[in-house]
């Protein structure tokens, strides 16, 4: 399209516009009121790698899709009342990796790279030093259950996942040391004396508590899985090596306590459970990863989206009247910003984005608190000078120093760098005649890496609902919890009285009175999120 005619798309946008734009926006701002009632209900949203430009970049894409410009919209979640930004480095790293994240938003404590569920005491491998109970402290997940209320996890990736880039270490942080011990395969000499995550999320609390969990990672649970109807296993994925079947063991244990458990594999399987005559609930809807959106089987005998997990999620978790927390992930988000396949990535990013909106329409802003945000960034950025409308997929113009047209979006590094010398300068791939939209299409980087890494800016927190207005600058990621903890009266602040004013508590620092063993929460989701990514 070229420029003329795409102006002639655009709003006439004069100073009267803006005007009007900027008051409807001030009177909602002036109306806004704290809201200061206890949270019955905690729900946090994490969108994997889901940092600002991917944000940007997901809102103008969701708005030409529907045959706008895009860049006047907005993400669903971006009209919440708060927002503050978060910052992701781990004590150890100036570019965090996944699991020392969720440990720092799911336990109110920052973790060294690598590690899960663990303070700064334990670097990364050391089983023995992960094992010492003043190294780790309860987490979300255990508070929640400790108040009395049910939890759950519903993840856009592995169960269990932590493979390379742990994108997924979600829930139900249980200590690890390291973040690919993710089933007995991977434990090898160092770990030889600590249990794996999977095993963690079956046997201990708070995962073994949770009423739900959603996600991949079956081959983690599931030894000799080829010999099963999951065949056939995925190579690059961890394979169970002690012969069990740790979602048989979850049946059994469930069962034996006189409680009703399904196992479901599908969405035809989840769609025929009886939410009301069930208390657990474990869906593995992968043998590694859940599918991307694009390619997902939406067929019953394929993978419920993640949308349909949070829903059942919700219906099921509702039934308790103290409330209860679920944990959501986007966490495929992530995985195809490293293989630097913008467009699934943004594709994932809206899929992430409907399930924030079903969550906040299942539930009430008076006692349900909700939180989105991200445990890092990615290093994609929006580049150039495109015309207002531009296809945020494709090409903008030509470059004046070259005369050839480059891409919106662009990775500082990643696998698609295309340059060679012709003898006397530098000369970058032609892009004429390229399909930039299509869905493989992986977009230019700056440094040849073989996967595209995290981005270190500080990424944003979303809020509403109870004591939501306590997300208003710039915090540690650790922050996080501890405002939860405040608005549900859970863990570190279950005994703060001044409920309806913005008065400080007393704060202990040790914590809750008791100890839920093992697996604190960044495992539980993390074990639900977690894993080998495929190839």
């Amino acid at each position: 399209m070229d420029t003329r005619s795409l102006c002639r798309k655009i709003p006439v946008t004069d100073n009267v516009f803006w005007y009007r734009e900027a008051e409807g926006e001030l009177e909602e701002a002036l109306n806004n009121e704290p809201n200061r009632n206890q949270a019955k209900n905690i729900i946090v949203f994490i969108g994997d790698g889901m940092g600002i430009p991917t944000i940007t970049a997901a809102r103008i894409y969701k708005g030409q899709q529907q045959g706008k410009n895009g860049e006047e919209g907005h993400l669903y979640f971006e009209k919440f009342p708060h927002v503050a930004l978060s910052k992701t480095y781990n004590p150890d790293r100036q570019v965090p990796d996944s699991a020392g994240t969720a440990t720092a938003y799911w336990c109110g404590y920052k973790g060294n790279y690598e590690t899960l569920g663990v303070d700064a005491r334990v670097s990364a491998g050391q089983c023995t030093a992960s094992r010492v109970k003043r190294n780790s402290r309860p987490c979300l997940m255990e508070w929640a259950q400790e108040a009395g209320k049910d939890t759950g996890q519903s993840l856009w990736a592995v169960g269990g996942h932590c493979g390379h880039h742990c994108e997924h270490k979600r829930s139900a942080k249980t200590p690890s040391a390291h973040r690919n011990w993710e089933c007995d395969e991977k434990l090898g000499e160092r770990g030889r004396d600590c249990v794996d995550i999977a095993r963690q999320l079956v046997e201990n609390a708070p995962g073994k508590l949770a009423k739900v969990i959603f996600g991949g990672g079956r081959q983690n649970m599931i030894a000799n899985l080829n010999n099963t109807r999951f065949a056939p296993e995925n190579p690059s994925a961890c394979k169970r090596q002690d012969g069990r079947d740790l979602t048989q063991d979850w049946l059994s244990e469930k069962r034996s306590a006189g409680l009703s458990a399904k196992f479901v594999a599908t969405t035809e399987e989840l769609r025929s459970v009886n939410l009301s005559q069930t208390d657990h609930i474990m869906g593995l809807f992968g043998n590694s990863h859940t599918p991307y959106e694009d390619l997902r089987d939406k067929t019953l005998g394929g993978t419920p989206s993640l949308v349909e997990m949070t829903e059942t999620a919700i219906k099921l978790l509702s039934k308790n009247e103290k409330g209860f927390f679920l944990a959501v992930e986007g966490g495929r988000i992530d995985h195809a910003h490293h293989d630097t396949k913008a467009r699934r990535s943004l594709s994932e990013t809206l899929q992430f984005e409907e399930a924030v909106k079903r969550a906040h329409q299942l539930t009430s802003h008076q006692d349900t608190l909700i939180v989105v945000t991200a445990d890092h960034s990615h290093v994609m950025t929006i580049q150039g000078y495109p015309v207002r409308g531009k296809d945020i997929l494709g090409a903008s113009e030509k470059s004046r120093d070259d005369g050839m047209p480059y891409t919106t979006l662009f990775y500082s590094n990643g696998p698609n760098w295309n340059v060679s010398w012709n003898g006397s300068h530098v000369v970058r791939g032609d892009l004429n005649g390229v399909d930039t939209t299509a869905w493989e299409y992986t977009q230019p980087s700056g440094l040849k890496f073989k996967e595209e890494t995290h981005g270190g800016e500080d990424v944003a927190i979303y809020a509403t609902g109870p004591w939501s207005h306590l997300f208003h600058g710039v915090h540690e990621q650790s922050y996080i919890p501890h405002v939860i903890s405040h608005a549900a009266r859970i863990g570190p602040r279950a005994d703060c009285k001044a409920l309806k004013s913005d008065q400080a508590c007393a704060f202990s620092s040790a914590g809750p009175p008791t100890r839920l063993q093992a697996a604190p929460l960044a495992l539980l989701l993390l074990l639900v999120s977690w894993m080998v990514r495929p190839h």
